[in-house]
């Protein structure tokens, strides 16, 4: 693996609190110009710029480049998964705006399809030839019918299946399967070609412990950040259903408004993202995969046979890319660099780690979530405040994917009251919206199970996890938790000293 490690943008001075066009606060007398800040929308990443290494890096070039004289501020918009960004664009509503390439073919640009054609780029030798030939600027071109202009297709990690009873092998084990995934015209294709139904929307965390789904389309970064290793323990990252590419763009008019040199500013920073985003996408991944085994995942790998059936089910898929004219150039380029790029070789896994078969009974090992408010015992209820620094974060080291530390920084807030609790945090990263959820806890001795309440209003898809269980003792007034059994949660609670506020 590589050794530098992508680093999260970091806070870019606020000079408008409003989604608007390029702005620049008016000079002091005598004073240097301020900078001109360019806003950038996303509607679908969860956590911002912690969740888009590329385009944090872009960020952060954008400022380097420019000594400070140009700056990108990032926004986070309604959580939504069907391109909004996009139009909110094209629309004038922000400068800038990133979103996964999978989602351009509901709006009708079909080009970007043949990369996420199913088991077509299923390597990171691969994703990076792709996305750094000129044929990705041709694919790239056609978003520009949409009323914006293409600045970068970015790289990302690999995007596989992770399942709740048994892992997702050949096509056997597809068929009538019920897998939750972004939405995607192409990929509902894929997944019609093995005989499986694509589900949308929800908490997929929710709907996989209530058995309303097999599985779930994943990669390394969400799987570890959500705990999908609870509900989701069987993991196979050789079928590699597609990469989360992404692409960056801006408006027009906004773009025609900088000065040449901001120009080149921005577009140097968008070509050296594209470079830097290929090299550094799987930077996390062992850290990641580390975590997972921790905490209960099974890996299992598809032998050779298994991978070439699932070829040829989709077979039928990649031909009408082939005969489309608006993919066929893309999908003949990206199967030629396929064709000339070497195989990756399989992820190292422990030993403790691989799945085996007549190992199932893995996901029968979480807990079974409350349906209401359970005995409180003699846990002390009222409401408890504490801060959690990026430093803090830190501390619990593989613990914990550092990629997200910024996002798990903040203010964090919880009240337990008749066996029912809140929790709301104020997160220090910037453009991260403050976010409440809440739901059920019952006491066992020194054991408290929290389960998340899906059915009220406030909670959305990042919300915390559907189940979980932690040790808890009173030191001095204060509740001081043990290690809980999701480790995304290790430092919200076995890090912290819960202080009461009330």
């Amino acid at each position: 693996m590589r050794e530098r490690r992508w680093a999260p943008a970091v806070a870019l001075a606020a000079v408008v609190t409003a989604l608007g066009g390029c702005t620049a606060a008016g000079p002091k007398s005598g004073g240097p110009d301020p900078p001109v800040e360019l806003v950038m929308i996303n509607h679908d990443s969860g956590s911002g710029l912690e969740t888009a290494p590329a385009v944090a890096w872009f960020v952060d070039r954008v400022r380097d480049l420019s000594g400070g004289q140009l700056v990108v501020r990032g926004e986070i918009g309604p959580w939504a998964t069907h391109g909004e960004e996009v139009g909110t664009v094209a629309g004038g509503r922000a400068d800038l705006g990133w979103v996964g390439s999978r989602v351009f073919d509901l709006l009708g640009v079909r080009e970007l399809q043949p990369l996420h054609a199913p088991f077509l780029i299923d390597s990171y030798e691969l994703q990076a030839a792709v996305v750094n030939d000129p044929a990705s600027t041709a694919m790239l071109s056609a978003v520009g019918r949409l009323g914006v202009e293409p600045l970068a297709l970015l790289a990302d990690e690999m995007r596989f299946p992770a399942a709740t009873a048994r892992p997702l092998l050949g096509p056997a084990d597809w068929r009538g399967a019920q897998i939750w995934m972004l939405e995607s015209d192409v990929q509902r294709a894929a997944l019609h070609a093995l005989g499986a139904t694509a589900r949308y929307g929800g908490d997929p965390r929710q709907m996989l412990h209530d058995g309303t789904l097999d599985g779930v389309e994943q990669m390394w970064m969400y799987y570890t950040s959500g705990a999908m290793y609870v509900p989701a323990p069987y993991v196979t990252p050789n079928v590699v259903l597609s990469p989360r590419t992404t692409v960056l763009f801006g408006n027009p008019d906004s773009l025609r408004r900088l000065t040449a040199a901001q120009q080149r500013w921005l577009r140097q920073a968008a070509r050296e993202s594209i470079a830097e985003s290929a090299e550094h996408a799987d930077d996390l991944v062992p850290e990641r995969i580390a975590l997972a085994c921790r905490y209960g995942g099974r890996i299992a790998l598809a032998t050779e046979g298994q991978q070439a059936a699932l070829h040829r089910a989709v077979e039928p898929l990649y031909a009408a890319l082939r005969a489309d004219p608006a993919t066929a150039g893309g999908m003949a380029r990206i199967e030629e660099l396929k064709a000339r790029t070497p195989a990756e070789p399989a992820p190292a896994i422990a030993d403790s780690c691989r799945y085996r078969p007549g190992e199932e009974q893995v996901a029968t090992l979480r807990p079974t979530p409350l349906t209401g408010p359970g005995p409180t015992g003699e846990l002390p209820a009222g409401t408890y405040r504490y801060l959690l620094t990026v430093e803090d974060v830190q501390l619990t080291g593989s613990n914990q994917d550092s990629m997200l530390h910024g996002s798990r920084a903040g203010v964090f807030t919880w009240t337990m009251q008749n066996g029912e609790w809140t929790a709301t945090v104020h997160p220090s990263a910037p453009g991260i919206a403050p976010r409440k959820c809440g739901g059920w806890y019952a006491v066992h001795g020194d054991t408290a199970q929290f389960t998340t309440n899906p059915a009220l209003d406030w909670n959305d898809p990042h919300c915390l996890p559907p189940t979980w269980t932690a040790q808890w003792t009173v030191q001095d007034g204060s509740i001081r938790w043990g290690r809980p059994s999701v480790g995304v949660l290790a430092p919200l609670f076995n890090l912290a000293r819960w202080e009461r506020i009330g």
